[in-house]
């Protein structure tokens, strides 16, 4: 299974290195958060330059831990997401980086998955946290937004046009997902590509 990094949806403003890697270890390299175990490897920057009294510049280095891995998002993401705001905005980041298993695009939505969601949240904004009924609502947003299929219950899709492991893997799942909304009723056309306004 591949693995997967994560990208907040609102930026830590302001947040020093000990912050941001205080989240990246709480939630991108927490085998227990993520779907797939993500793996991280070191890299320096620089975080100061000294130069000495004889004209030496010294650069400050400071070491951080970096995935290693990701996942492929196509350009149709920002197509299909553009008009994302609030709670929709951050779950299908959350998904996407913590919950989808990239050989399926598939994903579980139920009770556990909400609280998680909200842990994630409240990391990023101390005092945020969505009720139940609204984490549900932006989850049909993102059904609207023929971002997600519902397979089963409980059980959803992420549409192929937006996140793949690979090509090769990306036209099966979009035969799959094609295959869904047909036995569901749905056009193959207006509930696959993305909703313009």
């Amino acid at each position: 299974m591949a693995k997967q990094v994560i990208i907040p949806s609102a930026p830590l403003k302001g947040a020093t290195q000990e912050q941001h890697d205080s989240y990246t270890k709480d939630f991108v390299f927490n085998d227990m958060v993520n779907a797939a175990p993500i793996t991280g490897h070191q890299v320096e920057r620089t975080v100061s330059v000294v130069q000495t009294k004889s004209k030496v510049i010294l650069l400050n280095k400071k070491k951080l831990k970096v995935s290693g891995t990701s996942t492929k998002i196509y350009p149709e993401y920002l197509a299909y997401t553009v008009g994302l705001e609030g709670c929709a905005a951050k779950l299908i980041n959350y998904i996407i980086f913590h919950k989808i298993n990239l050989t399926t695009n598939r994903f579980v939505f139920n009770d556990m998955f909400i609280a998680e969601f909200n842990d994630l949240v409240q990391a990023i904004n101390s005092k945020k946290v969505y009720k139940p009924g609204v984490v549900k609502q932006a989850l049909r947003k993102l059904v609207e937004a023929n971002i997600l299929q519902s397979v089963a219950r409980g059980l959803y899709m992420i549409n192929p046009m937006i996140i793949a492991k690979d090509n090769t893997l990306k036209r099966a799942l979009i035969n799959e997902y094609s295959t869904f909304l047909i036995n569901a009723g749905k056009d193959v056309v207006a509930d696959f590509f993305p909703k313009y306004i």
